[in-house]
């Protein structure tokens, strides 16, 4: 059963127990009796409660250490092509660089949110608060939603002066194509202060 897991998973990529009772064709019970037995011979390392991996090493550095970032993809940042969420907020505002703060919680915005309240969750010691989108995130909207976010805090976070500010998200709007049709759809989701501000900033004038 452990080779079986091991042709499914590459190393150091998260291993969800919940999957690994499908993967096995196991019982719950008997799964984590596995995996925990395996963790205990050194077979499988934990990173968090229902999170396992397959330890990597190389004969140089020893064994590398388990990134958390890939547990934000999986779970609520989602791929390019199948996004489930984007960066907000502080940590939105730092990725554009208008600020160089590095918040102590990041913030995304994620379909995988049960409810329009905020909640924390914690991944390994990484503090991540997770909010609900103003609409379901697809592969159409999220680059919209994220721009339409960065101007809506933007004056509130920007250590720049107002044109190096309008200049970085200029930039931003650019780097990750939104487009003025993607705008369109989804401008109506914010107060008008932010619609007022993508036209003065002009940023409007900048997308395809």
């Amino acid at each position: 059963m452990l080779d079986e897991l091991r042709k499914r998973h590459v190393p150091n990529t998260p291993i969800y127990l919940k999957n690994v009772t499908e993967e096995l064709g196991t019982t719950p019970t008997y799964t984590r009796k596995l995996m925990a037995k395996w963790e205990k011979e050194g077979k499988i390392r934990r990173f968090i409660p229902g999170i396992y991996y397959f330890p990597k090493s190389s004969k140089i550095f020893g064994e590398t250490p388990f990134d958390p970032q890939l547990i934000l993809e999986d779970k609520y940042l989602g791929t390019k092509e199948a996004p489930l969420g984007y960066y907000a907020d502080y940590t939105l505002a730092n990725l554009a660089g208008i600020t160089t703060q590095v918040p102590a919680k990041l913030m995304i915005v994620s379909n995988a949110a049960s409810s329009l309240r905020r909640r924390e969750i914690s991944i390994g010691k990484r503090k991540i608060i997770i909010k609900a989108p103003k609409r379901p995130i697809t592969k159409n909207n999220v680059t919209a939603l994220s721009l339409l976010d960065l101007i809506s805090v933007a004056y509130k976070y920007s250590e720049l002066a107002e044109a190096q500010t309008i200049d970085m998200i200029k930039r931003y709007a650019t780097k990750i194509n939104v487009t003025k049709k993607q705008i369109r759809e989804n401008i109506r989701l914010y107060p008008a202060e932010v619609s007022q501000e993508l036209l003065e900033m002009g940023i409007y004038d900048v997308l395809a």
